[in-house]
């Protein structure tokens, strides 16, 4: 189900209403459930550029706490 060729929001709330899981669990247990192989790797792709943006600030906090230190203090 892809919400945004739908007309659906495209931020859905966080917390899934009770009948969207009812739907699903019927869904699945009927047997037509399908995953949205683009929503999972929209996902996917989305969780990938948080950890290397993560990692770049990290890096970058490193580079700046170790140039402070080869410099000394301020008070020095």
């Amino acid at each position: 189900m892809n919400r945004l060729t739908e007309g659906g929001d495209p931020n859905p709330p966080t917390t899934p209403q009770p009948n969207t899981v009812t739907r699903l669990k019927q869904q699945i247990a009927s047997g037509r459930y399908r995953v949205d192989a683009d929503a999972v790797a929209r996902e996917m792709l989305f969780k990938l550029r948080i950890v290397s943006i993560s990692r770049r600030a990290l890096l970058a906090d490193q580079a700046r706490g170790a140039g402070r230190a080869a410099r000394g203090s301020p008070d020095e």
